[in-house]
């Protein structure tokens, strides 16, 4: 935005899509959001550190993700502790809970890709219904299926789908950077890709 138009529009702009997350008060969007932020601080102060940083942190929630939900609290438990839950997250909560019991079941060998989507169907949908401290307000039953389609977990469905043999594949490096290919037939000058220079006359090309 900032290349192709003024400050005076990428500014409120900008301000308008900021105010549009806080506004909507979802949490996964917003922690997103802070966790961008901090991750492009951390790379524009570290540059040599913060790749391979990031690279421990994904390894580490690969291997222990299964367990770090055991920390979160249980939705149907009532209490003050589901005061900062919504209905969304209560239900995320359960989903995810529901993937670790099949991930107990084969944590070495896998279920196979989109085993996911087949595990359940609507014959096996469940009535669900929160406490009224959920979100500060009741919230009526709810019928879904136990996991619906997938895991709403990138790194949950990775287990469950590959096993921990599989899933560690994913940690090892694919070997040596393989070099530049030089382009035939492409537009003279810079990468039109990296430079910003991807509109010509009217035309995105390169793509």
């Amino acid at each position: 935005m900032r290349d192709r138009f003024r400050i005076s529009v990428t500014g409120p702009a900008i301000a308008v899509a900021l105010g549009l997350i806080v506004y909507a008060a979802n949490y996964a969007v917003v922690m997103a959001l802070v966790a961008g932020v901090c991750v492009f601080i951390l790379g524009w102060c570290l540059p040599r550190i913060m790749p391979w940083a990031l690279a421990g942190v994904v390894a580490l929630g690969l291997v222990f993700a299964p367990l770090v939900l055991g920390l979160l609290p249980n939705p149907f438990e009532k209490g003050p502790h589901l005061r900062w839950l919504n209905p969304s997250s209560a239900q995320r909560i359960i989903i995810w809970n529901n993937a670790v019991v099949h991930i107990k079941e084969k944590p070495v060998l896998d279920a196979g890709f989109d085993a996911t989507r087949a595990l359940y169907g609507k014959k096996d949908r469940v009535v669900y219904k929160f406490p009224d401290e959920i979100a500060g307000q009741p919230w009526g039953p709810t019928m879904y299926e136990p996991i619906p389609l997938h895991p709403h977990n990138a790194v949950l469905q990775v287990w469950l789908e590959l096993g921990a043999v599989r899933a560690a594949i994913i940690l090892v490096p694919d070997g040596e950077d393989q070099p530049d290919i030089e382009e035939t037939g492409g537009p003279k000058g810079p990468e039109p890709t990296r430079y910003g220079d991807w509109e010509n006359k009217g035309r995105a090309i390169d793509f």
